[in-house]
């Protein structure tokens, strides 16, 4: 718990700098969809869904998919409010 609180303060102003849109893509990756499965579920395409995943990992200094889930743990990224 801890850790969380720490993790939470530390980016919390990385978070905040992400649109709704890379917010949405964010908790349909921590369900486990596809790039194809997303740019479907978006009506996007397959380039736009990279092109976030680009930009989120960038804004968030992530380099790895666990470092992503983490992010959608502590801030609640998977929460379905985010994904409408």
């Amino acid at each position: 718990m801890l850790m969380n609180d720490r993790f939470f303060k530390e980016n919390f102003e990385k978070t905040a700098k992400l649109t709704k849109r890379e917010r949405e893509i964010i908790g349909l990756l921590s369900q486990g969809m596809s790039n194809n499965e997303i740019a479907a579920f978006s009506y996007t395409s397959i380039h736009t869904v990279h092109k976030h995943r680009q930009h989120i990992k960038e804004k968030l200094g992530t380099q790895s998919f666990y470092d992503l889930l983490q992010f959608t743990e502590v801030f609640d990224l998977t929460n379905k409010e985010n994904n409408t």
